[in-house]
Formats: structure tokens, sequence, C-alpha cells
């Protein structure tokens, strides 16, 4: 894919790349509108150079060995006081062509995860 990318961002000049999959056909306009609101204003104030939407957890994962990855079993915290981790949904991906030449892919180096 990021060959693909690349071919875009050197062929189609824009100010910011939007990118998504045909597998979505669910996302909302309202999504694409947080998402470009959010990425602009993280342009702006510095704080961001990309952005990709996530799927927030707070739950006890366990490889298949059965060993615990984000928490102790023995001291069982309430889920909702363990640290949220976040998966990448392939829903949406903003970035800049600068973003993309020196990372060489869609995330920069200072993205915002958005969830929704």
């Amino acid at each position: 894919m990021n060959a693909v990318i690349a071919d875009d961002v050197e062929n189609v000049p824009a100010d910011t790349y939007l990118m998504t999959h045909t597998t979505n056909p669910l996302l909302s306009r309202a999504t694409i509108v947080a998402a470009l609101a959010a990425y602009k204003e993280g342009l702006a104030n510095g704080t961001c150079d990309s952005l990709f939407t996530v799927n927030r957890f707070q739950t006890r994962f366990y490889r298949a060995d059965s060993s615990a990855v984000n928490h102790n079993p023995a001291q069982l915290l309430r889920t909702q006081d363990l640290e949220p981790w976040y998966e990448e949904n392939s829903n949406l991906y903003i970035f800049s062509a600068e973003s993309f030449r020196m990372t060489g892919a869609r995330i920069g180096a200072k993205p915002i995860l958005l969830r929704r």
C-alpha cells in the first residue's frame, strides 16, 4: 500500500491526503469532518503530522501461552483502572506529502489517534 500512496503523493499534489478503504462502507461524513478538523487543529498548534482512527480497549489481554500482556494477574485491578490500549482499525488516515516522505508511511512521527 505504501508504494501506491508514494505514487499518489508524487503525482497528485495536495496539502492533505485522506485515505480509507472500500471495505469501510459505513464511514460517516461526521467522522470525516471530525477527523479533518482534529488534523487541521493539530497541524496549526504543532502537535501532529498525521491522524489515524483507532479502537480503544481497556481490558485484560493474554498471549496464546496464557501469559498476561497488560496486567498482573496476581494484582487484579478493575478493568477501568487498566491503561487503555489502542488498535489501528484501518478506517481512516490523514497525512501530508511531507509527513509521508519523512516516514515512508501514512502514519507520521506525531500522529493523532482518533476514536470514533
